[in-house]
């Protein structure tokens, strides 16, 4: 299903003409909920990104109007592909959500014997049934595909590759910037021709310098920067909010803290009639995410929206109240040095 979403249905339904482009938060929130497995949250993420613009703005409507289920998976892919220039957020500890690269499907020639990842696809429906028996589109590995250009001449499209799970730096061989630190990503062929088809991370400097002089538009997804006066300042500023309240879920009652993880999740799970929650962890460690996009989104300065910041800071209080009653344990240390980190910083700015 995913596979049919990202490859076939978005890049064929998004357009000018349509209005299916309302719906990709939908999609987007729809696979983040009902799988588990990471590698299907990037497949989905990466063929939204291949076909629709701002895709980040899709990504923050999860994170603010979605359910709390799929603001896991949404916050740690919108800090994946758009990291914020502080180490302690690019080097964060991994609680139990982790970003895994996808993978292509293989080669669907019934007379492949190697089976091995498409790199190509066609949609001449009857070049499709003869080699793939399969309605368009098909999809090739290089071999097969090199074999059915030269019998036949029909014209394939290269498909995009998955990026890899690990990098946040400039990934331009030519980068001479101090700063490397990845802000937009290029799927346009132009840039991933060279780079083997997979999308480009790049700085800000190397956006500018590569795409000043192209001859089309490039599929460049962005971030957002400070959100203070875009027409994304709302969603930004409800998903912080959503986040932070995530906490208020998990407030612990008194010695709670020292009592077995696998009891409180026991009495917490089928005691109760439901399944235990995989993800508590994570949810729990939500609120974090809400406190690094306030400092790098949404900082208390000059051209900062009142309502807005009334709202956050309200909020911040709520939750310097639910965390101080959750269990005294790594977690919660951690989220104590958060308050001094950042949130002690942004309230004392902002008297």
């Amino acid at each position: 299903m995913v596979h049919l979403l990202a490859d076939v249905v978005l890049p064929f339904s998004i357009s000018d003409e349509t209005l299916i482009k309302l719906s990709v938060p939908g999609v987007l929130m729809l696979v983040l909920q009902q799988t588990n497995d990471p590698s299907l949250h990037t497949w989905i993420m990466e063929g939204a990104m291949n076909s629709s613009p701002n895709i980040y703005e899709d990504l923050l409507q999860v994170i603010a109007k979605g359910t709390s289920e799929s603001r896991v998976a949404a916050s740690n892919l919108l800090l994946h592909y758009w990291p914020f220039s502080n180490p302690n957020i690019i080097h964060r500890k991994i609680i139990q959500y982790k970003v895994h690269a996808w993978q292509r499907i293989a080669c669907q020639s019934n007379t492949c014997t190697e089976k091995g990842p498409s790199v190509k696809s066609c949609y001449d429906p009857v070049i499709c049934a003869d080699v793939g028996d399969t309605s368009p589109p098909v999809f090739l590995c290089r071999k097969c595909a090199d074999n059915v250009i030269a019998e036949r001449k029909v014209p394939m499209r290269h498909l995009t590759q998955p990026m890899q799970a690990s990098s946040v730096t400039c990934q331009n061989k030519d980068c001479q910037s101090q700063s490397r630190l990845a802000v937009s990503i290029c799927f346009s062929h132009d840039c991933t021709r060279t780079h083997n088809f997979v999308p480009v991370r790049l700085c800000q400097e190397c956006v500018t310098t590569l795409h000043s002089h192209c001859d089309s538009p490039h599929l460049i997804q962005c971030g957002s920067g400070c959100a203070w006066g875009q027409p994304i300042m709302w969603d930004t500023v409800e998903g912080i909010v959503k986040l932070m309240r995530e906490t208020a879920q998990f407030e612990g009652t008194e010695g709670e803290g020292k009592r077995p993880k696998w009891l409180r999740q026991l009495e917490g799970g089928h005691s109760l009639g439901k399944e235990i929650d995989t993800m508590a962890d994570e949810r729990r460690m939500l609120s974090r995410f809400g406190v690094w996009m306030m400092a790098a989104l949404c900082p208390p300065n000059q051209n900062a929206d009142q309502k807005a910041i009334s709202y956050i800071m309200y909020n911040v209080f709520q939750w310097f109240a639910t965390t101080a009653l959750l269990p005294n344990d790594s977690m919660g240390a951690s989220l104590e040095q958060l308050k001094t980190d950042v949130s002690s910083k942004s309230i004392d700015i902002d008297r």
